[in-house]
């Protein structure tokens, strides 16, 4: 098992409820453990991370999913990460953990998030694979291990409060799937491929 930290750096509009939006930056360092001993499994869940950080959260709408404006967002074409309460820096840090330990579905553990950005003053907001995730333990598309990021405002079918997630695009369509059959392939982690940004 090989211990690693990255610290991604992103842009977000941030919009809250009864708040004009505004462009925050942010940073999270993520603690991460190689679990896998196949390196190109490694590698894959590595780029499957950073497709979020530079694909999915540069960018994009963070906003409240009851918020009365994200129908206009939506319609100005923004792409917008939907979270189930206000998108404070905190929740942003619980959100992370979850959907990154759905994403990398065993192959690395996720074992520390830490976020800050100037909308909260710098504090930093640790966030331990231990801790309870709150909002985040519910079914959502921070459950998901798809590259998924819109929540689905119908009940799940028997339910009022269960939230299920919207089917949409899956690894697949980034060429970040596990390959169909495992590769006897074993060596360092040290190797990254070089993916395009917009591949």
């Amino acid at each position: 098992m090989t211990d690693l930290a990255k610290t991604w750096a992103w842009s977000s509009v941030l919009a809250h409820q009864g708040a004009d939006p505004w462009i925050n930056t942010y940073e999270a360092q993520v603690r991460m453990q190689v679990v896998t001993g196949v390196h190109d499994e490694y590698n894959l869940a590595y780029s499957r991370l950073r497709y979020w950080f530079q694909d999915i959260m540069h960018d994009a709408v963070l906003i409240d999913h009851a918020d009365p404006r994200l129908p206009a967002w939506r319609s100005a074409g923004m792409l917008c990460v939907e979270f189930p309460v206000a998108p404070v820096d905190q929740v942003i840090g619980l959100m992370l953990m979850s959907k990154l330990t759905a994403m990398t579905e065993g192959r690395v553990i996720i074992q520390e998030v830490t976020v800050s950005s100037p909308a909260d003053e710098y504090v930093a907001y640790h966030c331990d694979k231990d801790d309870n995730l709150h909002w985040f333990e519910e079914a959502g598309w921070w459950r998901d291990s798809g590259p998924n990021h819109v929540m689905d405002t119908k009940p799940a079918r028997g339910s009022s409060k269960v939230i299920s997630i919207q089917r949409g695009q899956t690894w697949k369509d980034h060429d970040l799937e596990w390959a169909s059959t495992t590769s006897e392939q074993r060596g360092n982690v040290s190797v990254l491929p070089n993916r395009d940004r917009d591949a």
